[in-house]
């Protein structure tokens, strides 16, 4: 049985192998299935008019910021209660008052020294008469002298009368100066003085701010010069980032000079006062410039590596190579490459080549 065996086994495959090569499988050949055209969204340009608006940013300050000193030493005896910090004041508020005694003494003295002043000139003047008189009396036909007339003695009255008169209005302008009223409607950024404080001239007693004047500097990037009209600045919208409060405002000056490090541009925008806005805030921009005539303009996020866009023609795909005049995040101007009534591709697509084919889903026709 041993020796039987083998023997069955290779006559058992040399019949398998029979069957497969007399009985070779039969492929089923099918039609080859229709592939999907990609679908896509287009958009057909054409010239227009088209309004850019420059994106920016920046922090709002007050126009005017202004120091306070004091003009006089001496203790302060009084203190607004809107002289504090945060606080806000109207223009021409007694701010702060130092005590006078002192200074109202000085113009009293200033005060006497001009009545003896004065004094002495009615006295010059009549001597100088006098002189005049008895030398017309004693028959001289010839012209005084000025010793004889004694006008060096009525020229030095009439100094000191100056003098004595400048003297007292010094006197009153530092009295004037215990007082301290507020320049305009402001409003205080910081302060240290309390009241029966002693204080040196030329002390710092606050930062204040006039609060109906708030500007904001926005640097302009260079790529966007050429569209800054500086004969005829526009308007300005800014979105708070704290608030989500929009303010609006008006471009009034730009600097004289580009900034030394970013070597930008900066202009200055005026911003109508609220009270949402706070000083300091972190503001975006958005700056109104001329319109553009024969502008085509496509939809930034449509451009492939800022070089080319997919336009549709007869459903089919062609990549077309562009120039770009200027763009933002929204909007791109084409200097060259797009022609009216093309239409551009606006889904995105991935490794795609041109002449694929493509299902249009819709049109649509320029660009809000």
């Amino acid at each position: 049985m041993k020796k039987i065996l083998p023997i069955i086994i290779i006559i058992a495959s040399i019949a398998s192998i029979n069957h497969i090569v007399n009985n070779p499988p039969k492929s089923k050949r099918g039609k080859s299935s229709k592939k999907n055209k990609i679908s896509v969204k287009t958009l057909k340009v054409n010239a227009k008019s088209f309004t850019p608006y420059l994106e920016s940013f920046g922090y709002a300050q007050p126009s005017v910021k202004t120091k306070v000193l004091s003009q006089v030493s001496g203790k302060v005896i009084y203190l607004s209660d809107n002289f504090k910090d945060g606080s806000t004041f109207k223009k021409g508020e007694l701010l702060v008052k130092v005590e006078d005694i002192e200074y109202q003494a000085n113009e009293k003295i200033a005060q006497s020294k001009l009545i003896l002043a004065q004094q002495k000139l009615l006295e010059a003047k009549a001597y100088t008469k006098q002189a005049e008189f008895e030398w017309g009396n004693q028959g001289n036909n010839t012209k005084p002298s000025d010793l004889v007339l004694k006008l060096p003695q009525l020229r030095s009255a009439q100094t000191d009368l100056l003098a004595a008169e400048a003297e007292l209005q010094k006197a009153k302008l530092i009295l004037s100066r215990t007082e301290i009223y507020a320049p305009y409607d402001g409003r205080v950024i910081d302060t240290d003085l309390t009241v029966s404080q002693v204080i040196s001239n030329n002390a710092l007693l606050a930062n204040i701010y006039a609060s109906n004047q708030i500007e904001i500097s926005l640097p302009i990037k260079n790529k966007d010069l050429p569209l800054f009209d500086f004969d005829n600045i526009g308007s300005v919208v800014l979105k708070s980032h704290l608030s989500n409060s929009v303010f609006t405002g008006q471009i009034v000056r730009t600097q004289s000079l580009l900034d030394e490090q970013s070597k930008q541009l900066y202009c200055i925008a005026l911003i109508t006062p609220h009270s949402k806005l706070h000083v300091g805030e972190f503001l975006s921009a958005k700056i109104k410039v001329s319109p553009i005539k024969n502008a085509i303009v496509i939809p930034s996020e449509a451009i492939y590596q800022g070089q080319f866009v997919y336009i549709e023609k007869n459903n089919i795909i062609r990549k077309k190579d562009i120039e770009i005049a200027w763009s933002d995040s929204n909007h791109s101007i084409v200097s060259s490459g797009l022609h009216n009534n093309d239409s551009i591709i606006l889904t995105k697509l991935g490794a795609v080549s041109s002449g694929t084919a493509v299902k249009v889903v819709n049109k649509a026709t320029g660009v809000k």
